[in-house]
C-alpha cells in the first residue's frame, strides 16, 4: 500500500513539474514574440536598443530553458538573437528581416518541444 501511495505522489509531482515547465516556457515564448512583434523597422534609431532588449531577455532565461529543451534549439535561438542585434547595428535590412523570421521559427520550436502532451511526459 505504501508503494502505491509513493508512486501516486511521485507521478503527481512529475505531472506538476511538467505543467509548471509548460507554463514557464510558453509565457517566455509569448513575451519574446511580443517583443519581436514590437521591434521597429531597421531604419529606426532605437532598433538596436529594442533588439538588445530581446537578446537580454533570452540570455536571462536560456540557462533555465536549457534544462528541458535540447542544446541545439537553445543555441539556435541564441545565435538568431545575436545575428539580429548585429544586423540592426550595421543596418543590414535583408539580414535583419531574414533573421527575424528565423527567430520566430526558433521560438516556435521551443514552444513545440515543450508542449504539454503525454509523449513529452515520458
Amino acid at each position: 500500500m505504501r508503494s502505491l501511495i509513493v508512486t501516486v505522489v511521485l507521478c503527481s509531482l512529475m505531472i506538476l513539474a511538467a505543467t509548471a515547465n509548460f507554463i514557464y516556457v510558453n509565457n517566455l515564448a509569448d513575451a519574446m514574440i511580443e517583443i519581436a512583434d514590437a521591434l521597429p523597422d531597421i531604419d529606426d534609431p532605437i532598433s538596436v536598443q529594442k533588439t538588445d532588449e530581446l537578446c537580454q531577455k533570452w540570455e536571462k532565461h536560456s540557462p533555465i530553458i536549457g534544462l528541458t529543451v535540447g542544446f541545439s534549439t537553445v543555441d539556435k535561438l541564441s545565435e538568431h538573437c545575436q545575428t539580429l542585434r548585429s544586423c540592426a547595428e550595421v543596418g543590414d535590412v535583408y539580414g535583419y528581416y531574414a533573421t527575424l523570421t528565423l527567430l520566430y521559427d526558433a521560438i516556435d520550436d521551443v514552444r513545440r518541444l515543450e508542449q504539454f502532451s503525454v509523449s513529452n511526459l515520458f
